[in-house]
Parts: C-alpha cells; structure tokens; sequence
C-alpha cells in the first residue's frame, strides 16, 4: 500500500525533526520545508496529502502560505500556532485551513488529528457526494430526500435549519468558524451575526438531541464542528 505524503513546514529545525520522526513512525511518509517560500515550491513539485504549517515563521508566514496555496490546491492542512489567539484561528480556518493545534503539542493528539483529516478528505467527501448520505450515531441525513432522522424518527427541519445542518455535516470534524456559515447560510451582510448563528445552533441542537448524543460541537471563540464519525461508521457507509 502506498504511504500517504505529509509535508511539514516551520522554520524550527527541532520541530521538524520531531515532527518528521513522528509521522515516519506513524507510517507516513514526510518530507520538510523549513520556510514558506520552500513549501509552496514543494507542494508544485509534488503531490502532498496533508501539509502541517506553523503560523508563525519568518518571511511567509503560515496564514500567507494557506491563502496562497488555496489559489490551485485543495490539499488538506492541519495549522500549528504556539499562540492561543482565536481571531489568528478564525482567520487560518477561513483562509482554507482544516485544523489546528496550539503548541506545545502532544505527539498523540497530532498524530490522532491527522489520522482524522486525511479520513475526512477520503473516502467519506466521496461517499457524500455519491450518495448524499451523513450517518453519525443515531443521526441520518439524506440529502438526495431531503430527509433527517433520528433514532429512525424523521426531523423537521425549518429550510434555515436544515442547510445549517447540511454545511457542518458535510465537514464532520472540521472546525466551520462564524463568519463561514454566516456568510454561505445568510449571506455576506450576515457576516457578523454571531447571536444569530447560536440561536439558530441551539434550536438545531434540541431537534437532534438523542439521549447522550451530541452531533454540533462548539469551538469557543471561532465556530462549530459536525461531530467526528467513527471508523467503523464510515465502513458501513461505503
């Protein structure tokens, strides 16, 4: 089976010898880019599955390398900050990010957030452009019937509710910031109609509320994710 290619890009020697020597036991192959400028020459030059980007570097810096990179490359990207600033998340997520960590990082947690991304960026877009189907626990969503169930009890959704429900399922686990789903549910004048968004959330969150399931998770500060689905859910759905 051939190895999924990482890149890992910081100006950190030391990180990206950590980084590298970690992803290589996780049984990927990782390749290194100690600025932005040699990132972007690398990821023309090949093709890369998932690149892990530091915010801060000199020269480019990790917010610039994504902007940049989203002008011809879906690739998957994972964001290390060693700042705790939400805005500086929201502004990596909206620029086309997937994820992010903050440093310090846990080798594990990494290692764990990548399996997650390259599964999200898989089989399962695939799948739900296929058949138009998100399963999460006791949670169906068909999107070719407009249908949502759970537990098998059909939903109804308002049509507001529902394309919510649809832009967050259809990135499970991926961090959707405010501004995103303001501005692709209501529109660009809705950009900063945070108060909007959690109402909408919340009355979201009471229709699918089964048991102790919760399926929107909320990222203080920047946004919402869909929850992530099991492995073995996403080989049912294939």
């Amino acid at each position: 089976m051939k190895k999924q290619r990482l890149l890992c890009v910081d100006d950190d020697p030391a990180m990206l010898r950590l980084l590298r020597s970690a992803l290589q036991a996780a049984g990927y192959q990782a390749d290194v880019a100690a600025s932005g400028t040699a990132a972007l020459e690398m990821a023309r030059a090949k093709t890369y599955d998932l690149l892990l980007v530091d915010v801060v570097m000199e020269g480019l810096s990790g917010l610039e390398v994504i902007r940049l990179l989203r002008q011809w490359s879906d690739v998957s990207i994972i964001v290390i900050s060693g700042l705790g600033d939400d805005q500086l998340k929201v502004e990596c997520l909206d620029a086309g990010a997937d994820d992010f960590l903050t440093k310090p990082i846990s080798l594990e947690e990494m290692r764990a957030r990548v399996r997650a991304v390259l599964r999200r960026s898989g089989g399962l877009r695939r799948e739900v452009g296929t058949r138009g189907i998100v399963e999460a626990g006791q949670l169906r969503l068909d999107m070719s019937r407009r249908e949502v169930r759970v537990a098998g009890e059909r939903i109804h959704l308002t049509p507001t509710e529902y394309q919510l429900l649809c832009a967050l399922a259809c990135h499970p686990g991926r961090v959707l910031t405010h501004r995103r789903l303001l501005q692709e549910i209501w529109g660009p004048q809705y950009a900063t109609e945070v108060g909007y968004l959690r109402n909408y959330v919340r009355q979201l969150r009471q229709k699918l509320s089964a048991g102790d399931e919760e399926y929107i998770l909320t990222e203080p500060g920047v946004g919402y994710r869909f929850c992530e689905l099991a492995s073995d859910e996403l080989d049912s759905a294939a």
